[in-house]
């Protein structure tokens, strides 16, 4: 797996969003994270998540969220080398209205885990 994962990569697409990232944190049930992540290196990804480290008032967070529905791709639905492709999570707590502050964006994958951009906002 080591040799494999050599070959790995994943990248944001900056041309998405706030440098890859979009989100929609209104506190009002529906919020959401995407990101534009871009196949960079010669091995198929699937299995996305996404690890958000957040500012609240007791110090630093760190919240783990899948990526949603086909968005998380699988081993016989890959992203392939050289694709890309818009993940998404449906966030299922609360983060505008606790008192938090985004602070990094990581996206993460089951294949090679540590291949895995991540974006300061």
């Amino acid at each position: 797996m080591q040799l494999k994962c050599r070959k790995a990569g994943l990248d944001f697409d900056s041309g998405y969003g706030n440098s890859g990232v979009l989100w929609n944190f209104t506190g009002s049930g529906s919020d959401w994270l995407k990101a534009k992540v871009v196949n960079t290196g010669s091995v198929d990804l699937h299995g996305f998540s996404f690890e958000l480290s957040l500012n609240s008032q007791s110090g630093e967070e760190i919240r783990m969220y899948e990526a949603t529905g086909t968005t998380a791709f699988t081993a016989s639905a890959p992203l392939r080398p050289s694709a890309s492709a818009v993940i998404e999570a449906n966030l299922t707590d609360d983060i505008n209205g606790s008192n938090t502050t985004l602070r990094e964006v990581r996206v993460l994958n089951r294949v090679c885990v540590g291949i895995s951009p991540s974006l300061p906002v």
